[in-house]
């Protein structure tokens, strides 16, 4: 049997999004102590577009569990999605700290780094999605982007030519 936010993904994934959000919001009825039904309630939030709503589902979701790393990841989308850029920002820091392996929060580090032409920055919150997850088409596309955008035009038209070894430093310096 799914649990209430198994089946809100589910619906999203189908493209049913007021189907989800509905769905969500009987789970938080029902449930409203559930970090899990408001960080999915957010999720559906965000993917209708209601960005300011989302970020409340999701801070509501940490403040009931403080470690929700998919929380600050997602609410760094709606905040970046609403352009809040210093907050994505710490949002995205904060899913990284709490578990360094997700490669998708070092790509979303990256866009939001590459969309303040923070082009250094952006390439080694790629790399280091690269390095996690080595088949992340589109971490090595946006990395390339950036690359070229760099001027090392050869290299982009290689694609991931340099292999890394180890995570460097990834926080991009936007809220510095």
């Amino acid at each position: 049997m799914e649990t209430a936010a198994e089946e809100v993904l589910a619906l999203l994934a189908l493209d049913r999004g007021d189907q989800a959000l509905s769905r969500a919001d009987e789970a938080v009825g029902s449930d409203p102590g559930s970090a899990e039904n408001h960080r999915v309630r957010g999720d559906a939030l965000r993917t209708l577009g209601y960005h300011a709503d989302a970020v409340a589902s999701y801070d509501r979701a940490i403040e009931l569990k403080p470690d929700h790393a998919t929380a600050y990841l997602n609410r760094g989308l709606s905040l970046a999605a609403l352009g809040r850029v210093h907050d994505a920002a710490s949002s995205y820091d904060r899913s990284i700290k709490i578990e360094p392996n997700n490669p998708e929060a070092y790509k979303y580090g990256g866009d939001l780094c590459s969309k303040a032409a923070r082009f250094e920055q952006a390439e080694i919150f790629y790399n280091n999605a690269i390095l996690l997850k080595p088949d992340y088409v589109d971490a090595h596309a946006m990395r390339a982007n950036v690359v070229r955008k760099l001027g090392r035009h050869d290299e982009a038209r290689a694609g991931s030519a340099r292999p890394w070894t180890s995570i460097p430093s990834w926080r991009c310096r936007l809220c510095d």
